[in-house]
């Protein structure tokens, strides 16, 4: 099954990330692209440049040790949360002890320059990629050339407010190195310092969108692959009486980056949500962290994915040809038959087409259509019919977004070869083909919507007889509609 990781930000619990995509892989998902902020875009990097099983679970769970990647190993850090922590009666010589620490922040905007994590990076990348070693800033193209799956980065701009996708795959996309661009990423709000890039000043991803489940929507609409979203969920904070100032300051950032991403779920269709639930007292910031700890969140993650598979998409694992994939990814047949077969008892009762076969054609990866769910196909040559999206009554509704009814004998007219023709059962005479389309708020008209595939019914009685192109026509438009819409729901 081929799909596109999102991976969100959690500092330390990044670990957990890993976990996640080895079940993934476990279960057969080829992933055709990883996008990640934070902590994510760390694991998005080295899962793009080959990183699999052991050699990532023993990356993340014994050669990382956080403490590293700070310039003093944490003690500035240390030193901050101890003063945010501060009684009131402390709290002056608390400011007046650490009035260094507080000009850095002032001067620098963060603790630390994560110089450490860079070096870590390059040598990671280059230990897959020994072709680049000889290249002083390694770019998202130098990755492509490389044979890499695409890879996305979310970053902040601070200087224009808003966000930015660093990839170098699409125009409104930007280029640059990789490493630069995954060191703003996880640029955690003071505690390491904004990254310039030429005139901008870049950091934490999240504060535009830790978990960016849009970032291969371009890509989507073209090959409509579904994206696996991996989210690391904190314990709520239980009630208190009285906030500390630490607390107030991790709570409102949490919000901050968390907040927005749960609006933007409700919206984006084709995500796969897994959420993996960390354990309590363990938190972003606790670069401390200790071996078992990071082994624990790893095997968290898998064993998490791993339920989610099982429980909400089994068929994932069991899909072998193109139609049983996109079954798996959009519903069952036996929740899209009945509604075929009801479609085409209501045209049969209250029109005179006979004997009607009714189906669904799906858009693939391969810019084609397929026959994905049918009814009264069974033992027909076009049951699995396949055609480029523009070939054909499928193809003439999806290119012009409109419904089409009309004569079958139109020969060259439907841009088909005479071998894809005669995969048509002899005796059809008459089609009806309406698209299916996206739901969508925002839509002002049925030209803003997407399209999720094609509805078409085909009859034995000629055009003429089933007065669909005369008395018939506005009946079977507007009924046709109304199945489409109620099949985008069930497929959905």
């Amino acid at each position: 099954m081929k799909a596109y990781a999102i991976l969100d930000g959690g500092g330390v619990k990044g670990a957990a990330l890993a976990g996640c995509l080895q079940a993934a892989w476990d279960k057969g998902v080829d992933f055709q692209g990883y996008g990640g902020t934070s902590a994510g875009a760390i694991v998005a990097l080295l899962a793009c440049i080959g990183y699999r099983g052991e050699d990532m679970r023993s990356l993340v769970t014994d050669e990382i040790e956080f403490t590293e990647f700070l310039d003093d190993g944490g003690k500035a850090l240390g030193r901050l949360k101890e003063m945010t922590e501060s009684s009131r009666l402390k709290t002056v010589w608390a400011l007046w002890k650490n009035r260094k620490l507080l000009y850095t922040l002032r001067d620098e905007f963060g603790l630390y320059t994560a110089d450490k994590l860079q070096t870590f990076l390059r040598k990671k990348i280059l230990q897959k990629l020994p072709q680049l070693k000889e290249e002083s800033g390694i770019s998202f193209a130098h990755l492509k050339n490389a044979g890499c799956p695409p890879l996305k980065i979310m970053v902040s701009d601070l200087g224009f407010r808003e966000p930015r996708i660093y990839s170098g795959e699409r125009s409104e996309e930007q280029n640059g190195p990789v490493i630069d661009a995954v060191r703003a990423s996880m640029s955690y709000p003071f505690v390491f310092q904004p990254v310039r890039m030429n005139t901008r000043y870049l950091a934490d991803g999240g504060l535009s969108s830790n978990l960016p489940i849009f970032m291969f929507e371009p890509e989507r609409q073209n090959n409509h692959l579904p994206v696996v979203a991996f989210d690391l969920v904190a314990s709520h904070r239980a009630s208190v009486s009285k906030w500390t100032f630490s607390g107030f300051c991790g709570d409102m950032l949490t919000t901050a980056l968390e907040s927005g991403d749960h609006i933007v779920g409700k919206i984006v269709r084709g995500v796969y949500h897994i959420r993996v639930n960390i354990p309590d007292g363990i938190d972003t910031l606790d670069f401390a962290l200790p071996k078992e700890k990071r082994e624990a969140l790893y095997y968290k993650g898998m064993a998490e994915a791993h339920q989610f598979f099982e429980k909400n998409v089994p068929e994932w694992a069991q899909a072998q040809t193109t139609i049983q994939k996109l079954q798996a990814l959009h519903a069952p047949p036996s929740r899209v038959y009945p509604i075929l077969r009801a479609f085409a008892a209501q045209l049969e009762r209250d029109t005179p087409a006979r004997k009607i076969r009714v189906s669904v054609a799906l858009p693939t990866p391969r810019q084609t259509l397929i026959v994905t769910y049918q009814y009264g196909m069974s033992t027909d040559p076009d049951v699995d019919w396949e055609l480029p999206i523009n070939f054909g009554w499928y193809g003439k509704a999806w290119t012009t977004r409109r419904p089409l009814i009309a004569d079958l004998n139109l020969g060259g007219k439907w841009n088909m070869t005479q071998a894809q023709q005669n995969k048509v059962r002899a005796d059809r005479k008459t089609v009806f083909s309406t698209p299916i389309f996206e739901s969508s708020l925002e839509a002002q008209s049925i030209d803003d919507l997407a399209m999720a595939g094609i509805l078409t019914v085909d009859t034995s009685t000629t055009l003429k007889q089933t007065e669909w192109d005369s008395d018939k026509k506005s009946f079977i438009i507007g009924e046709g509609k109304r199945w489409a819409d109620i099949l985008f729901k069930v497929l959905s």
